[in-house]
């Protein structure tokens, strides 16, 4: 039997491994919800609270020298980083009279928490797609708020007549509307890429699940009282991208503009060529249902996109993935079509 990489596993890896049988429900519901949330990779932070990691740029090259001369040091472009964890949590309220006349009482408690639980989950893919803990300090560091300006596909921006280093690469598909703007993710899933960060020493991946065992008295607005029971739901978690060149963002999608639609096959192969060869071969994308229904438009007028057929690709359903001038974008429910513009 091949051994498992650790470093590899996803949360629906970790569903179909935990050994916590009281847990394993509330991973499944988590994993089922969400689309790009389930495919990074997870990896155990540093600490409990945060993950110090280096943040990898140019690699340290060698230098030709002559045989009696010596070499300069050179580390490379390598910054340490410290990425924060996020705490969400979740209080589900289960009614003694909603027991009183279930059927199956487990089935009624169960289905009440399945609502906090999918709740947790779109969150979480929210937080790791927005998350800014600059404008809210209990969110984590997502993905957009750190490729939030306009650069070249070598990450270079121009500021005041100057050339500055964004790190982060960002292209720009030539909308100009505030509030009405999509994205496509380019994520590679190789060495480097983005890790989905859970506490140090945590045997549950960061994630609790309490079920009450005791009914407590609970006074309404009006003074009435009535007993219920409390689940807890917990999931602490945070985002490391140790390679900058392993995530690509395209921003400034407007759907509504043809020109634009039909440039992204020539701006998705340009954020192709950010990624190292190795890496090109596992890249996933990631976009709003807006940007793929309106890329299946296209399909009518100019045969440039098309919706697989069954036997091409799983999950299958209306939108999710579309094939579009050879390449495959995938929905994610949690990304927005009201960005504004990046300029």
């Amino acid at each position: 039997m091949a051994r498992v990489n650790p470093a590899s596993l996803t949360l629906s890896d970790y569903a179909q491994l935990h050994h916590n049988q009281q847990l394993l429900p509330m991973i499944q519901e988590v994993a089922s919800e969400v689309t790009l949330l389930n495919t990074i990779p997870m990896k155990e932070a540093s600490d409990t609270l945060q993950d110090v990691t280096g943040i990898k740029g140019d690699i340290p090259y060698g230098t030709w020298v002559g045989l009696d001369k010596g070499v300069k040091a050179n580390k490379g472009n390598w910054e340490q980083r410290k990425e924060g964890l996020a705490n969400l949590e979740s209080l589900a309220e289960f009614n003694r009279k909603v027991q009183e006349v279930a059927p199956d009482a487990e089935v009624a408690r169960w289905e009440n928490d399945q609502g906090h639980i999918e709740g947790m989950a779109h969150t979480a893919e929210k937080g790791i797609l927005y998350g800014n803990p600059y404008s809210d300090p209990n969110q984590p560091l997502g993905i957009f708020p750190r490729f939030n300006i306009l650069t070249d596909r070598h990450g270079i921006y121009t500021v005041s007549a100057k050339e500055k280093d964004a790190g982060y690469v960002t292209l720009d598909a030539g909308g100009k509307k505030d509030g009405a703007m999509s994205s496509i993710i380019l994520m590679s899933y190789g060495n480097g890429c983005p890790k989905l960060l859970y506490p140090r020493y945590s045997k549950d991946i960061g994630m609790k699940m309490d079920l009450g065992n005791r009914w407590q008295w609970l006074t309404d607005s009006e003074g009435g009282k009535r007993e219920v029971l409390y689940d807890h739901f917990q999931w602490m978690l945070g985002l490391s991208i140790a390679d900058r060149k392993t995530v690509v963002r395209i921003a400034n999608i407007d759907t509504t503009d043809t020109t634009c639609l039909e440039g992204l096959t020539n701006k998705i192969f340009e954020a192709f060529t950010v990624f190292k060869p190795q890496h090109r071969a596992s890249v996933r994308m990631f976009t709003t249902s807006e940007v793929i229904l309106q890329l299946r438009e296209l399909r009518d007028s100019e045969k440039r996109a098309n919706v697989f057929t069954e036997r091409d690709t799983y999950p299958k359903n209306l939108y999710n993935p579309v094939n579009f001038g050879g390449y495959v974008l995938e929905e994610c429910y949690n990304m927005l079509d009201t960005e504004d513009q990046l300029a």
